[in-house]
This record gives C-alpha cells, sequence and structure tokens, in this order.
C-alpha cells in the first residue's frame, strides 16, 4: 500500500476484490482491479433479470471499502423492499 494525499491521509492498494453478494450465492456487486493493476472495474448484479453490468474506473474513482459497504447496505435494503411487496 501507499499514502495518497486528498486533504487526509489515505491508503490505497495495488490489487482490489470487494466482493458483496447475498448469503446463499447470490451475486450483488464487486469492485476489482484483477485483469491489470492499473484496469479498476465494478460489476453490478440484477439478481431478479440474472444479469451483469460491468464498468471500467479509474484509479481516483475506485471507492474506500467503506464507500462499497455503504452500496452494499443500500442494494440489500432495495432487495428488502421489493421482497415486502
Amino acid at each position: 500500500m501507499r499514502p495518497i494525499r486528498r486533504g487526509v491521509d489515505e491508503l490505497h492498494g495495488y490489487s482490489y476484490r470487494y466482493p458483496g453478494y447475498i448469503r446463499g450465492g447470490a451475486n450483488l456487486l464487486r469492485y476489482d482491479n484483477s485483469y491489470a493493476e492499473d484496469e479498476f472495474h465494478r460489476h453490478e448484479y440484477d439478481v431478479a433479470a440474472g444479469e451483469q453490468t460491468q464498468t471500467i474506473l479509474d484509479r481516483e474513482d475506485l471507492p474506500t471499502l467503506i464507500q462499497v459497504v455503504s452500496q452494499l447496505q443500500e442494494l440489500a435494503e432495495a432487495i428488502d423492499d421489493i421482497a415486502a411487496t
């Protein structure tokens, strides 16, 4: 890891894989750079449709781990809302 300065000190790694899934196996969201060190991806899964979208990101656009956790919480709440209707 190396420190990067953006008003406050942060640490950013070189290799990322932040997967999020529903217990039982359904994927929701994944950030990674498993293909190349400077090529970052966001994979989002539509569980109902069984489809995946992939977005290529710049290093500066890659979220921190807490931002990924927040996005997963929002997705989980949306799924709960859908299930409740």
